[in-house]
């Protein structure tokens, strides 16, 4: 019965929102490899990206838009997701 409740919550995700989650969390996935070897480094990099495929899956997600900015400033944030 609770799998039922599940699939009656799902709705329509555009692909590219689908397309960024799985990048972002393919980069954290990354991001531990490098983080087990004390590889430092890499593991910023990577999880800089990976939240940057997460903005930009929210950006769609709350502007229904195709298109995300390829850049984030903090203005581009809006308050309620900074705290």
């Amino acid at each position: 019965m609770g799998e039922d409740i599940h699939i009656a919550k799902m709705q329509y995700v555009h692909p590219e929102i689908l397309y960024f989650h799985n990048a972002a969390h393919y980069h954290l996935k990354l991001a531990l490899i490098f983080l087990d070897r004390n590889q430092l480094n890499p593991v910023v990099i990577l999880c800089d990206r990976a939240l940057t495929s997460m903005l930009k899956a929210l950006y769609i997600q709350e502007n229904n838009t195709p298109s995300p900015p390829s850049y984030f400033s903090m203005e581009a944030v809006p308050a309620a997701y900074r705290s």
